[in-house]
């Protein structure tokens, strides 16, 4: 959760035969960590991503695990960290299928297979596939399209309208 969420601690609480999340923070330059809050009181991140946690680190392999939207609610640092830990159960045989929207989990998991690649913790980029989809206006169906994961992490081909966003945002701020 540390790398999701950086100075944040899981603290489960026994409740009956079950468990209460609360959650400390570190505060900065200081190893008292703050009192425990509860769900309801932090932001919905945490919540949210913990169970995507939780899952990665405790299945066996050959389980499958479905996600919706891991980047939820996450900062874009988390998207990217939670995105290497999926890729990093992935390689030890999980399979994981996510559906997003975000450039920086699809970016965090192409970090994974480079990372692969120079010899680190990562995923094999062959392990890996990844599909568009875009609508078929005249059929009213979807239409599946693979992009390729080239060596170094890099991708055959941009999606339409995926990964330029924040350029072309950028671009009109500078006046370019």
């Amino acid at each position: 959760e540390r790398e999701v969420s950086p100075g944040v601690n899981v603290v489960p609480t026994p409740s009956g035969k079950a468990f209460t999340l609360k959650y400390t923070f570190n505060k900065k330059n200081d190893f008292t960590p703050t009192e425990p809050f509860s769900a309801e009181n932090v932001g919905f991140g945490l919540s949210y991503a913990l169970p995507i946690i939780v899952a990665a680190l405790s299945s066996n392999a050959d389980s499958l695990i479905l996600v919706e939207n891991p980047e939820a609610h996450l900062h874009p640092r988390g998207q990217s960290q939670l995105a290497k830990l999926l890729a990093l159960a992935a390689h030890s045989g999980v399979q994981i299928i996510i559906e997003t929207h975000s450039e920086h989990i699809i970016n965090g998991v192409l970090v994974a297979c480079k990372k692969f690649e120079k010899g680190e913790k990562g995923i094999n980029k062959d392990l890996v596939r990844v599909y568009h989809f875009k609508r078929d206006e005249e059929k009213h169906c979807a239409i599946a399209d693979r992009i390729t994961i080239l060596s170094d992490g890099k991708v055959d081909r941009q999606p339409e309208d995926f990964f330029e966003q924040t350029e072309k945002d950028l671009n009109y701020l500078l006046g370019f």
